[in-house]
This record gives C-alpha cells, structure tokens and sequence, in this order.
C-alpha cells in the first residue's frame, strides 16, 4: 500500500546528521509525471517490433522532452527522514513535531518553505536550494560589510517571525543557514526550535546547539530553565554570523572579535571606518553577559538600521528625519547655519576635497543632529 512517503521520489542523499538523513526528492506532480512518462516510453519500445505507430515518434520525443525537465530544481524538494530510537524518542518525536509546527506557521522569504509532513510516517519536506548552505560559501560576502548587514536584516526580519510566534531558533549558525538564488539567506533546520508557550516541554530543556554558536549565559549550564530561553538565544549568533559573513570565516572563538587575529579592522585595513562601525554593532550582541545584549530582535533590526545608514554614508530618498542609533528617543535632523542679516537659514555643508583636484562639487556632505541628545552624524546626500 503506497503511503505518503511513497510520493517523493528519491533522487540522491544530500546528508546525515544525529537527527536523520536528508534526501535530494521529486515532488510528487513531477514524480507523476515522469513515471507516466517513462511508462510509454517503455511501451513504445515494446510494441515496436512491428514497427512504431503514427505519431508515436513525437509522443517519444516529447517524454524524452519531460523527463528531462522534471530534473529541474524547481520540481526538487528536500527530504528529511528521522531517526528516532532509543530511550529518547518521546523527547525526538516532540522535536519533530515542534519543527513541523514551526515551518508550517511560519512563512517568510528568509524561513525555509514548508511542503509536507508526517509525524507517523517520520518525514519532513522543504523546498530545495541548490546554491547550498552558506557553511560552503561563507566568502560570499567577504569584505562587504554593506551587502553583508543587508542581507543579515532580511534574516533578522525572517527570525523576529519566529519569535512573534512565541518560539526560539536555538541553532542559528552558517550550516543551517542557505543560499537561494538570487543570493538571499534562508533559514532552516528547525530541529530544536522551542515554542515557549509549549505545555508539552517540560519545565527545564536540554542544553543543544553548537558551542560557539551558543549564547554563553545558557553554554555554562547543562539544561535551561524555560523562563530563561528568549530573544537573546538567538541574537548572539546572529551577531556572530555578521562576523562571519565579512570576514569570510566560518568560525569565531567566543566573543574575540576584538582580538587582533579576529578584529576586522585589523583583516581589512582599506576600510576603517566601515569596520570600526560593524564592531560597535558586535559589542551589543557578541557579549559575555545577557544583560549587554540587545533584547530583541526589533532592538536589532533598529541597530542593523543605523549600521547601513552608516555605511552607506547617505540617507535614502529625501527623508528629513530619521531616528537617532544612539539614544533610540530623538531623531536626526539637518543642521543650518544661524540667520544671516537677510534672515535667511541655509545648510551646513562641508566640501569634499579630493587629493591634487581641489573641491569636489558632486559631493557635499550635511550634517544632522539628533534633536533629543544631541549626536551629530555626516551625511552625503
């Protein structure tokens, strides 16, 4: 008797881990589609010893045609079986249902997209992205720290979806995370996602994840009270990732960004003041302590906000106002000169000089001023 699994077809293995194996699968409409195809393409060979009917080398060509492109990605899917034995399988069969819960509920461009399931049969189906995890590609960004921050904020965006759903990631790192085609990170592998209202959890969880992907608050424990799980789980290795993602290493010991061997002031000397500002953005997530992490994930995207700003070293579009990164109450605003005797105010501008050409007239730089506490940025617009 076919069961739901029988309706992805296996195509190749595309890995292992504790939890399962995962598979390369055909969906089922493609899968439907090449069997029938592949079935006259068989009888047709079989009926031609007395010579091929008319018309039955088009309908040849043509299958030929659809095997082919049942082959194409968009008819892929992954595949993960799972692996519960042992004295744990309550414990696993919770997990899966937890990820379940998760890819089903959440949609959004940065959150893997769910299939189809099934808890008795021990599957679980997501779309496929063949550019891989970004574990294999983590030079992608390298030294772009402004490409980097924005693509981090789409996944930020796709992480608070989580949390606005009660739950918690828990193992956020390059592996987990892949690569869609147009270059964009989707977050996956939801395997021990936590859902905090979860009356099924009991009242303490085992400590999982990857070590230095971990927050160190809940690393020095052997299980973690639920009251303890929240945004800031997830927040330290999103911190980390940036790291990660401009340095163009898939591994940062701890919080030692600010050590010389990992400092990326120090890996990229043509860009000061681009990676003074990415470490500033670190100091408030890469901490050894929770009390120094930001909170949320809105309290990163705002920060995540400010740090583009400051790369791009422009405002977009003819926004007068923006909110200030540093005291989050007040909001920039142009700075001009005092009334001159005509009573006319006008802009602060500085010149741009380029070296051995005198003053650039295509670039003025404006200053803003926060009208809360005061903080002055540049702005080139």
């Amino acid at each position: 008797m076919a069961t739901q699994r029988d309706q992805w077809e296996n195509i190749r293995d595309l890995g292992e881990g504790g939890q399962g194996k995962v598979y390369l699968v055909r969906r089922p409409v493609a899968n439907r589609l090449r069997t029938k195809a592949i079935k006259r393409i068989e009888n047709l060979f079989n009926s031609a010893g007395g010579g091929l009917a008319a018309g039955a080398i088009e309908d040849f060509v043509e299958d030929i045609a659809l095997c082919g492109e049942m082959d194409d990605p968009h008819h892929m899917a992954a595949l993960k079986e799972f692996h519960l034995e042992g004295r744990d399988q309550d414990q696993a069969i919770k997990r899966l249902e937890a990820e379940i819960k998760a890819l089903a509920t959440i949609q959004h461009p940065a959150i893997l997209k769910f299939e189809d399931a099934s808890v008795e049969e021990r599957f679980l189906v997501t779309e496929y992205l063949p550019g891989g995890s970004l574990s294999k590609r983590i030079g992608l960004f390298k030294g772009d720290a402004l490409r980097a921050v924005k693509a981090l904020k789409v996944l930020v965006e796709g992480v608070k979806q989580i949390h606005d759903q009660e739950a918690i990631h828990r193992d956020i790192k390059p592996e987990n995370i892949f690569v869609s085609g147009s270059g964009s990170l989707v977050l996956g592998d939801f395997g021990i996602v936590i859902f905090k209202n979860d009356d099924r959890l009991t009242a303490t969880f085992e400590r999982a994840g990857t070590r230095y992907w971990m927050a160190p608050w809940v690393d020095r424990k052997n299980r973690i009270s639920l009251n303890k799980i929240d945004a800031t789980l997830d927040i330290y290795p999103l911190g980390k990732l940036l790291w990660c993602m401009i340095s163009g290493d898939d591994m940062l010991p701890r919080e030692d960004f600010e050590d010389h061997e990992y400092n990326l002031e120090a890996l990229f000397l043509d860009a000061p003041r681009e990676m003074k500002r990415v470490n500033e953005f670190l100091k408030k997530c890469v901490v050894d302590k929770k009390d120094k992490c930001l909170p949320t994930v809105d309290a990163m995207l705002f920060e995540l906000e400010g740090l583009e700003i400051a790369l791009t070293g422009k405002r977009e579009g003819n926004a007068q106002k923006w909110p200030c990164r540093i005291c989050r109450m007040g909001e920039y605003e142009a700075q001009h000169t005092s009334a001159t005797p005509n009573h006319v105010s006008v802009p602060i501008v500085m010149q741009v000089y380029q070296k051995g050409f005198g003053v650039d007239s295509q670039k003025q730089i404006y200053v803003y001023a926060c009208t809360h506490c005061g903080n002055a940025e540049l702005f080139y617009r």
